[in-house]
């Protein structure tokens, strides 16, 4: 075959790969490859094939054997990089694109995967140099913008996350949802539900992704648009993608069902709340028998649901498993998530010994609630142990008692925000009436 002919199937293997079609392109290729003519240029569209196939492994060996045979543009060794990035070989990707970077400074997308690179393999402040330096660069680049909003997301320094991320959605509004995405869930982290709300249905305006849903159901239930919330987290459950995540979502469904049973009571209507947030809770121990927070909650709607008894038996068996066999919940800041703390365990266990009449018991699980050392820089939570503890004191008859402890709460609430002086007074002035 001749040069001329071998110069042919480069040109038809280019268009067949500017069309998709890989097929006939291959065919092309491989003509030229047996010639020998084009070889390096051959080698380079392959490896652009295989790379768009998913083919990771044979795209990384015809791009290096186009580098050998003399292609070695940046683009080039890029898309090799870009291939061993996907098939995990994430050392060897460092390295070559550290030394693209080093002698073609300017070119940005080698900075922009070696940014993705340190955000998969977890070092964030790697990942925020590089995308700083590449958007000082190629600042009219969103995905260089977004990918250093997600390493700053990452990083739980939302504010300047947000700012960043801004940037990209301006650069590039209508066409990737997950900019608009990433955006509402930063702001979700900070607190403000409308705004998620709005990038969120920005995001589905484009293109409904799958994860949407669960930050979204959160979004409305922190702006307390309960039944709105309710329905997208049920959408939430029929996504694959939220399969190890199904027992947080029941659970967030179970709080909205609870706060609706108690706007419900206070309303003074009749209703099945509680039974179904008691279902939802069930449901979610069925996907995770360990999820403990589940647990405490669902003694938590025994209480409501009169059955104090049945709701002490639930929390005296999470407090007697052993630290090791406790499964918790950390929020994304990793704070430990709020029931899955041990003194507030004991805290709604004597409430719940209190109501089902097992005074005693009551008084020890509030005394060793008080005690516990997690909370001993806590004053309010200590106020609020104080007061339901000489709450209980009352109940059981030990009028003594109680005063004791309201003086305690007294000693640490100098506003008098609970009542203590009242209390107090009240007691005394029983006690005149009596002697009297």
């Amino acid at each position: 075959m001749t040069s001329s002919s071998g110069s042919n199937s480069l040109i038809a293997g280019r268009r067949c790969f500017e069309k998709g079609d890989y097929a006939r392109a291959k065919h092309h290729l491989a003509n030229c490859l047996r010639t020998g003519n084009d070889r390096g240029e051959a080698c380079v569209l392959l490896g652009s094939i295989y790379h768009n196939e998913g083919n990771f492994t044979n795209s990384v060996k015809c791009l290096e054997s186009a580098i050998f045979s003399g292609q070695d543009s940046p683009n080039v060794r890029q898309l090799l990089c870009a291939g061993l990035f996907e098939s995990k070989r994430y050392n060897e990707a460092r390295l070559k694109l550290e030394l693209v970077i080093e002698q073609h400074p300017e070119h940005w997308q080698s900075r922009l995967l070696l940014g993705k690179l340190f955000i998969e393999t977890g070092n964030l402040n790697a990942a925020e140099s590089v995308l700083r330096k590449s958007v000082q660069i190629h600042e009219r680049a969103p995905e260089l913008w977004y990918h250093l909003g997600l390493a700053l997301f990452r990083l739980q320094r939302h504010d300047e996350a947000v700012s960043v991320l801004e940037r990209a959605v301006k650069l590039e509004p209508d066409t990737v949802p997950q900019y608009h995405f990433l955006l509402g869930k930063t702001q979700l982290e900070q607190g403000f539900a409308e705004k998620a709300i709005n990038s969120f249905k920005r995001s589905a305006a484009i293109y409904p992704l799958a994860e949407l849903y669960f930050p979204l159901g959160s979004a409305c239930q922190l702006a307390q648009r309960y039944d709105t919330a309710y329905h997208v987290y049920e959408k939430a459950l029929d996504r694959p993608i939220n399969k190890a995540i199904r027992h947080r979502i029941l659970f967030h469904q179970a709080e909205i069902l609870f706060e609706q049973g108690e706007e419900e009571d206070r309303l003074g209507r009749s209703h099945n709340r509680y039974l179904q947030a008691k279902q939802k809770l069930l449901r979610s121990l069925e996907f995770d028998p360990g999820f403990n927070s589940a647990r405490h909650f669902l003694a938590l709607v025994n209480i409501r649901m009169k059955v104090p008894e049945i709701s002490a038996q639930e929390l005296e068996t999470l407090l007697s498993l052993h630290e090791s066999d406790l499964q918790t919940f950390k929020d994304s800041n990793g704070a430990l998530e709020i029931l899955s703390h041990r003194y507030l365990q004991r805290i709604h266990l004597g409430y719940a010994l209190s109501l089902a009449g097992r005074y005693d018991e009551a008084r020890n699980a509030l005394e060793a609630a008080f005690d516990d050392p997690e909370i001993q820089n806590e004053p309010v939570v200590k106020c609020r142990i104080l007061r339901r503890l000489a709450l209980v004191q009352l109940q059981m008859g030990d009028k003594i008692g109680s005063c004791s402890t309201w003086r305690r709460l007294s000693a640490i609430d100098s506003d008098d925000h609970y009542g203590a002086t009242r209390a107090l007074a009240e007691l005394e002035t029983n006690d005149n009436e009596s002697d009297g």
